[in-house]
């Protein structure tokens, strides 16, 4: 190991949860991704963009001696196993039933059904399950991660607009998943 990766191992403890509103997709190795995901080569989207938090382990430790108690291989599997939870938990957020206004969506395979928007503050209500397919947990590195989406429509979501109010699902996912915290 090179003394600048053990530094910057040994420097860090717990957990860190960075909300990044945007960050360009590059090629990292990919866990658990849905089999039709809609990027699956780095040359079919170059300049992807991403509504992702990085996930990051800070083991902080006065000395190496609790890093090599534990293992490395242990807290690379702890912080794959946390970036697996949060990635389930924004699938859950996006799971929930919508409680906002109902409306016909008209469409011609399911002509008079309906569908049940969101409120506002809440998670977005699923219609096409886009997005909830979209979510995914990407290895950075052994220590890093990035769990995220890559629908354009994501941050609008997530942010909200000048005419739409915010339907958070990454946050909430992110504070459970922080209020859990260590082992």
């Amino acid at each position: 190991m090179r003394r600048k990766s053990a530094k910057i191992l040994v420097t860090r403890l717990g957990e860190r949860l960075k909300p990044i509103a945007v960050m360009s997709h590059g090629s990292e190795e990919r866990l658990n991704t849905p089999h039709d995901h809609p990027f699956e080569s780095d040359a079919a989207c170059p300049a992807q963009r991403w509504a992702v938090f990085h996930l990051e382990s800070e083991l902080v430790p006065a000395d190496f001696s609790s890093v090599r108690e534990a293992g490395i291989d242990v807290l690379q599997q702890e912080l794959a196993n946390r970036a697996q939870r949060l990635r389930n938990g924004i699938v859950e957020e996006l799971s929930r039933p919508g409680t906002g206004r109902t409306y016909r969506t008209g469409h011609r395979t399911a002509p008079h059904s309906t569908h049940q928007a969101s409120a506002p503050g809440e998670s977005p209500a699923v219609n096409t399950g886009r997005l909830r397919q979209s979510i995914t947990a990407l290895r950075i590195s052994p220590m890093n991660w990035r769990v995220g989406t890559n629908v354009d429509y994501a941050l609008h979501l997530e942010f909200g607009t000048r005419r739409m109010a915010p339907r958070p699902f990454l946050r909430p996912a992110a504070d459970k998943e922080r209020e859990r915290g260590a082992p």
